[in-house]
């Protein structure tokens, strides 16, 4: 045929094709129905798109190679390529519409079986960690924990180093999530302590993510939560510092928009902000919607909240957070976000819609398989002082010491220490001083850094006034 002559001479002609515009001969050699040449150079163009991070374009490469498939002959030739295929496509999907989308799932589960019939180890690591990811940011935090034990699992099966890394990363965040703070600390150290940038560099392609910046965003706000600022501060800038140097787009951009949560926790909103614009700048100069469009602009509504731009901020946060849940995800980590946009509706006198708010972040956090519980003594610290606010002490008290019991059982200090607090406040203005005293200055006293950071100031200041 026409198509197959065409191809033939572009081979003869420019035998670097195959490497540099795969799509072409791809597909001169689908119009000439050769589909055993054209799906391996769909494949091709696929990874080459993703690398170059023209998502749509790996997506569109990729479901042609997939639409082939139907064609071809049953084999173990056949079910690699559509194994290879899906395995792309995960990745594809996961930078275009984030970790939710249903997408990923649709892909990564045929793949799983497909890894598992032909024993490709090397496909187990980019599917475990999409379907991982996928269940996770549905919301299903518990859930998500036990793919990263199967990861971890197989990785001792298997004596696979790379499922190793990825295992270790993804309990990281797990952990966090669930609000086992000690054991998030614990899997980060262990995967700091065995990764290589340079030798693991590969893996960045496979999970379209750097490991050690994926741990240490985590590993961050897990130790400011367990009490450690100063610590936290100093991890953070390893990390920025890592992503710089290896200036992955994809990194650069998930560092920045996210960045901001730890300078939201030491209430330094104003550097929050400039790193949520600094994420949906790069997301747009990179092609990632989700980033620009979404987890961004949702981190500068925070910010602005915090800056007592509540009109402004209100309104972002609330339009990216419907966003994120419209589009299937707007589940994990979701929890802090409402609590953010709640206090700022209070604010502006909408009580009402922030207490609905607040039970519904509770709510999420104590559904079973979902169990988001890493912010739980926030959020009912938060409504407490809300409660407090509107003259309801009881029920603010109620809260508080579900607060406090909470962060005691989950090690949190930080969030011990606010709702020590918060509680100690409403006790000196019930005239019980002496109380209040007692409840904050054993947890105040255990901290051994950080006192030049606003909560520990308060409490200092607070502790003075009690005494």
């Amino acid at each position: 045929t026409l198509h197959l002559k065409i191809a033939a001479v572009l081979e003869e002609r420019a035998p670097n094709l195959k490497e540099t515009q795969p799509e072409l001969l791809a597909h001169h050699y689908t119009e000439a129905a050769h589909f055993d040449k054209a799906i391996p150079l769909w494949h091709r163009a696929g990874q080459l798109a993703i690398r170059r991070m023209a998502l749509t374009e790996a997506v569109r490469h990729l479901n042609r190679g997939l639409d082939l498939i139907a064609a071809v002959a049953p084999s173990t030739q056949r079910d690699g390529w559509e194994l290879d295929l899906h395995t792309a496509l995960t990745t594809a999907w996961m930078g275009l519409r984030g970790w939710q989308a249903e997408e990923i799932w649709t892909s990564a589960f045929p793949a799983l079986a497909l890894a598992r019939s032909l024993r490709r180890v090397d496909a187990l690591l980019p599917i475990l960690r999409a379907t991982f990811f996928n269940v996770m940011s549905v919301g299903r935090i518990a859930d998500s924990l036990g793919w990263a034990r199967q990861t971890l699992e197989a990785a001792e099966m298997y004596q696979d180093r790379n499922l190793l890394i990825w295992g270790h990363s993804a309990t990281v965040a797990a952990s966090f999530y669930t609000g086992d703070f000690i054991a998030c600390r614990h899997h980060a150290r262990q995967l700091l302590s065995i990764y290589d940038m340079d030798r693991d560099r590969h893996l960045a392609d496979v999970l379209n993510h750097d490991p050690e910046s994926h741990t240490l965003h985590y590993m961050v706000k897990a130790v400011w939560i367990l009490g450690y600022p100063d610590e936290a501060v100093r991890l953070n800038a390893a990390k920025e510092a890592h992503v710089r140097q290896r200036g992955h787009p994809f990194d650069l951009t998930f560092t920045a928009a996210t960045g901001a949560q730890l300078f939201n926790y030491l209430h330094q909103s104003d550097q929050a902000l400039a790193c949520a614009r600094e994420g949906e700048r790069l997301g747009r100069e990179h092609g990632l919607p989700f980033f620009s469009n979404v987890i961004a602009p949702m981190h500068s509504g925070m910010s602005l909240i915090r800056l007592n731009k509540v009109v402004e901020g209100t309104r972002l946060l609330s339009t990216s957070l419907a966003a994120w849940e419209a589009s299937g995800g707007g589940r994990a980590g979701a929890t802090y976000c409402k609590t953010v946009l709640a206090e700022g509706l209070a604010q502006l006198g909408d009580l009402d819609e922030a207490l609905r708010l607040f039970d519904t972040a509770i709510e999420q956090a104590e559904r079973p398989g979902w169990e988001e519980r890493c912010y739980l003594a926030e959020i009912l610290r938060v409504k407490g002082e809300l409660l407090a606010k509107n003259g309801d002490f009881e029920d603010a008290e109620i809260n508080y010491l579900a607060s406090l019991d909470q962060a005691r059982r989950q090690q949190a200090r930080s969030w011990e220490l606010r709702t020590a607090m918060s509680y100690a406040r409403l006790m000196r203005d019930q005239g019980r001083a002496w109380a209040a005293y007692h409840l904050l200055a054993p947890v105040y006293d255990w901290f051994t850094e950080g006192f030049d950071t606003r909560d520990l100031q308060e409490a200092k200041s607070l502790l003075a006034e009690l005494r």
